[in-house]
């Protein structure tokens, strides 16, 4: 139900993925050995198969790095105990590829928030899910707590050998 409300060419993309992880460990797909999270040959071709995947999508054009958002007032408590406001704009990187890398620390980061709020609300009980709306419980909590575990993700980036 979830992946309804994301855009058709997102749910594709996220299709062929999911097809492409199917099929990397070929005759070995049984053998939990053979999966692109435990084993280092699979995961080289699942992430191979990812970016030449990308590769055939990738727009026509020269990559510009997009102009700044627009500027936001941001409000924050001082050090006395007050609010004060601040100008703050929004401003791309000009590499894309550190762009990425400052949107995955963000995931990660939030998953890690997320998942010590889940471990709250196991000790503290299910009251405290009346401050989160149901939809974002379902989709984002839930969502990012499961990322963080299924895929053991951390901060650290993982070297290969």
């Amino acid at each position: 139900m979830a992946d309804l409300d994301r855009p058709k060419p997102l749910r594709a993309l996220l299709f062929l993925i999911s097809e492409l992880e199917r099929q990397t460990p070929g005759p070995h797909a049984q053998d939990p050995k053979y999966s692109w999270h435990s084993n280092p040959y699979m995961f080289a071709a699942f992430r191979a198969g990812i970016v030449d995947l990308l590769d055939r999508l990738r727009p026509p054009g020269e990559i510009v790095t997009p102009p700044p958002g627009p500027e936001e007032e941001i409000w924050y408590e001082d050090d006395n105990g007050g609010s004060a406001g601040s100008l703050w704009r929004f401003t791309f990187p000009d590499s894309p590829a550190e762009y990425a890398r400052i949107l995955v620390q963000l995931l990660i980061m939030q998953a890690e928030i997320q998942d010590n709020a889940e471990q709250m609300r196991i000790k503290l009980g299910d009251e405290i899910r009346q401050h989160w709306p149901p939809e974002i419980t379902m989709r984002y909590h839930y969502g990012f707590v499961e990322a963080r575990r299924d895929l053991i993700l951390t901060t650290q980036r993982r070297e290969q050998k």
